[in-house]
């Protein structure tokens, strides 16, 4: 009944004539979701100004969680060897929205071939090599910890690299990267986030603080610590001077030796890392 409410939905408000695409994908499409999963949705549109935008729609009470291509740059993504990092988790999340897909709306047999490439897919070899960053261990102890957190990170990802899986760019995506957690410690954390948000005036809420309530709303408190660490070195580029373009550069935590952050940054990453 879900689904077919969605299909509807889909074509009344998201289809219009410079739509090539829509797909339900996730958890939903895959048949294991429930009240508390977001709606998944891909959409591939010509003549967009952005190559990638994600939103937000309300659905009774659902929220679809849309993910808006443009064609010639969804195109790009998977015929073009990727030139950083960045560029591989832009391809990833393309290869796990159409590995796991219904198609709602398909204009010409577009998308057909593209799931069929994602399906049989490998990274070139030098892809790998896009994960080595020049770095130094910070001197601060949570700092530290953090910086060799980041590491491993790395190094799960390069694993998925080399047998041609999707990269996830949130931790909670990679199990060996949980670890425990307890339920007081996360909402202290929590509750400096929003202080450190707040604090440093950011609008956007990265899609990862969504994450972690979700999770803290259900108990499941490795998952959010996992998605609070995410958070936190999103908000960490907004406090230092200049900041890595890539997004798991581990370089990012040198800086903090040398930069006064906001009280309540430090002090959630003091909790999360110490």
């Amino acid at each position: 009944m879900v689904l077919e409410i969605v299909k509807q939905f889909c074509m009344e408000k998201l289809v219009d004539e410079d739509t090539q695409s829509v797909l339900l994908t996730g958890s939903w499409a895959r048949g294991d979701g429930t009240d508390v999963n977001d709606i998944d949705i891909i959409i591939i549109k010509q003549f967009q100004l952005v190559d990638i935008h994600n939103y937000h729609e309300e659905m009774r009470h659902f929220t679809l969680d849309i993910w808006q291509y443009d064609t010639d740059s969804f195109v790009n993504f998977l015929t073009t060897a990727p030139e950083d990092l960045n560029q591989i988790h832009k391809i990833s999340l393309i290869i796990k929205g159409l590995v796991d897909s219904t198609i709602i709306f398909d204009k010409d047999n577009f998308i057909g071939q593209y799931i069929s490439i994602t399906q049989n897919w490998s990274w070139s070899p030098d892809s790998v090599n896009l994960m080595n960053f020049q770095s130094v261990e910070p001197v601060k102890q949570w700092a530290k910890n953090a910086y060799y957190d980041n590491l491993k990170f790395l190094e799960s990802a390069k694993r998925c690299i080399q047998t041609g899986q999707a990269i996830s760019h949130r931790r909670k995506d990679f199990p060996e990267l949980l670890v425990p957690a307890d339920g007081t410690k996360v909402m202290a954390i929590m509750y400096l986030i929003q202080e450190a948000y707040d604090q440093l005036g950011i609008e956007v809420r990265w899609p990862e603080l969504e994450d972690a309530k979700k999770a803290i709303n259900m108990n499941e408190w490795e998952s959010a610590l996992a998605s609070q660490k995410n958070v936190l070195r999103y908000i960490l580029r907004y406090d230092l001077p200049t900041a890595p373009d890539q997004l798991l550069d581990p370089s990012i935590w040198q800086d903090t030796d040398v930069v006064d952050l906001t009280e309540s940054l430090e002090k959630a990453l003091e909790l999360t890392y110490l």
